[in-house]
């Protein structure tokens, strides 16, 4: 992982493979004028300055077993203004040693006359609203058992809900769970007379984080980027009571 703030980063990785050693040098940034994400990678035999055999460097001949395959995973900060919904569609320019460039969403990896499969790229969506929950009000007045419902909306284009997680609290007390992960928009709830029960509800949202595969073997990781936000609790205040 690089260290943060970093635009240019350069280390050797010394990798020892079929019982020969050798350096990886390995040169990764970021290109600030295009935004464009880099990284080299070369097998170097220390004692020749060389590289090794073409079958022992760092990424060998794919075996069909996934032996000559690899990967790059990286998050970046959405550009602000970004409505949820936005698309932003990933591929990788992969350069090997004999000078041939193929994008990884290429239909045919050696024939870019065919064009491109967008099943191919990564696919980054943006998600840049909060969700935001509430709870029915309740009635004034209850038997001990009574129905708490809840629901939650997020905007249009944006990742949606998974599910929901309910606190309670009694007396004024810490909030602790009652329903954990819960798809339901209610539920049952069995109370104690004199006790002021407090509700609240929070949401986790769907994030899928696929992980798909692109030809030649390399491999990207979709994300959905989520801008941080700070939501206001949403809680009713309930209270048990005999009627007289």
């Amino acid at each position: 992982m690089l260290p943060p703030n970093t635009q240019h980063f350069e280390t050797n990785l010394p990798i020892t493979f079929k019982g020969l050693s050798f350096n990886v040098q390995i040169q990764a940034g970021i290109r600030p004028e295009s935004g464009q994400v880099f990284a080299t990678f070369r097998s170097i035999d220390p004692n020749t300055d060389l590289p090794p055999p073409a079958d022992i460097g760092f990424l060998p001949p794919d075996d069909g077993m996934g032996l000559g395959q690899g990967h790059i995973a990286f998050l970046v900060r959405p550009k602000a203004g970004l409505p949820s919904g936005t698309e932003i569609r990933n591929i990788a320019l992969v350069d090997f040693a004999n000078g041939e460039v193929i994008a990884t969403d290429q239909v045919a990896e050696h024939d870019p006359s065919q064009g491109v499969d967008p099943h191919k790229q990564a696919l980054v969506t943006i998600d840049a609203g909060a969700p935001t929950t509430s709870i029915t009000a309740l009635p004034a007045q209850s038997g001990p058992s009574f129905v708490v419902q809840w629901s939650g909306h997020d905007d249009i284009g944006g990742s949606g809900i998974a599910s929901y997680d309910i606190f309670t609290s009694t007396n004024g007390g810490s909030f602790g769970p009652w329903l954990l992960a819960t798809t339901n928009a209610s539920a049952s709830f069995i109370g104690v007379w004199e006790r002021l029960t407090r509700f609240i509800a929070s949401r986790e949202i769907t994030q899928e984080i696929p992980r798909v595969p692109l030809h030649p073997p390399i491999r990207a990781l979709p994300w959905r980027l989520l801008e941080p936000w700070n939501y206001p609790p949403r809680w009713l205040n309930y209270r048990l009571a005999k009627v007289r």
